[in-house]
């Protein structure tokens, strides 16, 4: 046997795979039917495959990733070799297959569908080395599946599979040089000499650590850790110090109201003295929802949604502490009302940033895509009412990354149902002062509710 072949027995033999290789499978259908509902060239319904590539590629690279990072690597005759050999052997194979639905585009004479062919399977291998780097090069690969999730969608928006499917077609050979040139950078970078001494031990999120909620905590202690060292070198600020802990000071030494603002502090105080960061955030907001018309609102929930999932909420903790279940209660809320608070001044200063902006920013017109920037509606502060619901399914499934993916993907999902409501309906739902008022103050109440419960009945030490 191989080693090529001992290498590509992982892709059956680990039961992980057998569901990752499900969930693949139903993406495949699914894009084949809507292919045979209406196969109309020019709609980018040929691509679908194409960009599926990018998971495919994502896979094979974290399957050669986790055996690289273990020291054992360094003892397997050839095994630097075969990494790449693995990558394009899966990347071919693939992309071969997919390419192929592109004998079935209309209007194509019978002496180009070889070089459409072509032009397919490089669009194709792209994606495919583009989801394979990045396995490589970052420590949390899986954090760019709904990167990716979030790419098919504004792609959607933007018709830029439309772009795709006529940049296969109508400039192939342009594809095909960066399918080549792709190609030969990823077969160099692959074959380094220290490929395996660069990886070796490297802190690194994989199939297995993303599925076991105390490795995943691990790997994020350790990472946050050396982060957080180097942050505090420079941050928080002086006078975000005196902020925070003047008036913490001030306080009873173990009143509410002192543990209140040591949460704020630990929470908020990077936050406020990286006050810059805040501006950027809400020029590109701003950018963003003009050039979208507002449509996109929703997707302001995965900004605030990222960063609650990437701290332990105040209620909980590992360490003696000098707090009660009632100065956790209180201090959770806070935390909560103070972090909703500052994403409504992000949207504010995004919206009242898009009035003079709307005067100087230029129309982006692009073969068919034409975008124009607008005013942005209040409609875009939706986006507010739905935080207590965020912090209620943080605080619940706080040791279940998964869960929380889930309930964030149904939550967009019910944000794009409302947006795309026939006619005006959806509008009038999102333009409604009442409405958003009633279901602020009703989320609000279902997320006291819910602290209230765990913070008196629940375990807190996490």
């Amino acid at each position: 046997m191989s080693l090529l072949t001992a290498n590509l027995k992982h892709l059956y033999q680990r039961r992980l795979l057998w569901l990752l290789h499900l969930v693949l499978g139903c993406f495949v259908p699914m894009t084949v039917a809507m292919f045979l509902k209406r196969p109309v060239a020019g709609e980018g319904r040929f691509v679908g495959l194409v960009v599926l590539a990018f998971a495919v590629g994502m896979l094979a690279g974290m399957v050669q990733m986790e055996i690289l990072i273990k020291p054992f690597a360094f003892s397997l005759p050839g095994h630097r070799l075969t990494v790449r050999r693995f990558i394009l052997t899966v990347g071919v194979v693939s992309n071969l297959i997919t390419c192929l639905i592109f004998l079935l585009y209309p209007g194509v004479p019978g002496g180009y569908v070889p070089v459409l062919l072509y032009s397919a399977f490089c669009a194709g291998l792209i994606f495919y080395l583009a989801g394979a780097w990045i396995a490589f090069s970052s420590a949390q690969p899986l954090a760019y599946i709904g990167f990716g999730a979030l790419i098919v969608v504004v792609g959607q928006a933007f018709d830029l599979l439309v772009l795709l499917e006529r940049a296969i077609v109508e400039t192939p050979a342009v594809v095909i040089a960066l399918g080549l040139a792709t190609a030969g950078a990823m077969w160099l970078y692959l074959g380094k000499e220290d490929l395996a001494r660069r990886n070796c031990l490297r802190p690194w999120m994989g199939l297995d650590v993303s599925f076991d909620p105390e490795s995943a905590r691990r790997f994020r202690e350790r990472k946050a850790g050396a982060r957080h060292w180097k942050q505090l070198k420079d941050h928080p600020r002086p006078w975000v110090q005196a902020l925070f802990l003047g008036r913490m000071q001030r306080q009873a030494p173990f009143g509410t109201a002192r543990f209140v603002w040591g949460s704020l502090y630990t929470s908020y105080a990077v936050a406020f003295s990286q006050w810059r960061g805040f501006l950027l955030f809400a020029l590109f907001l701003s950018l963003f929802l003009g050039y979208t018309g507002g449509r996109m609102w929703i997707i302001v929930i995965f900004a605030p949604f990222m960063l609650l999932a990437q701290r332990r909420p105040s209620l909980y903790s590992a360490l003696p502490i000098a707090g009660g279940r009632s100065q956790r209660l209180v201090s959770t809320l806070a935390t909560a009302v103070v972090g909703s608070l500052l994403t409504a001044l992000a949207i504010g200063v995004a919206v009242l940033g898009s009035i003079p902006l709307a005067a100087v920013a230029p129309d982006i017109d692009y073969r068919g895509l034409h975008l124009r920037f607008e005013t942005i509606g209040p409609q875009v502060f939706w986006a507010v009412v739905f935080l207590p619901l965020m912090h209620a399914i943080h605080l619940i499934f706080y040791r279940r990354p998964m869960a929380i993916m889930g309930a964030l993907m149904a939550l967009l999902t019910c944000g794009f149902i409302i947006t795309s409501l026939p006619g005006q309906r959806g509008l009038m739902v999102l333009s409604s002062t009442q409405n958003a008022a009633a279901l602020a103050a009703l989320l609000w109440m279902v997320f006291v509710g819910i602290l209230y419960h765990v913070a008196k009945n629940r375990c807190l030490v996490r």
